[in-house]
């Protein structure tokens, strides 16, 4: 899939979407007979513009639990 690093699954909030996305790589799970075999599935990734990160928030988006403000 031609997703953006970090959505496995699908848009975010899009349930029927990233349940169908599930549904499709359990069906691989059985199908595949080959190992390294790809298959394509008919989803694209909807959303061309992005919103910018606001620096003034880096804190946050951190995976750094120390750089949190949690009081």
């Amino acid at each position: 899939m031609r997703w953006p690093f970090g959505h496995p699954l699908g848009e975010p909030f899009h349930v029927a979407q990233q349940r169908a996305v599930l549904v499709e790589a359990f069906n691989a799970l059985y199908s595949i007979t080959t190992p390294g075999k790809i298959v394509d599935i008919p989803f694209r990734w909807k959303r061309e513009k992005y919103n910018n990160v606001d620096t003034g928030k880096r804190s946050v988006l951190s995976l750094n639990p120390k750089s949190l403000d949690l009081q």
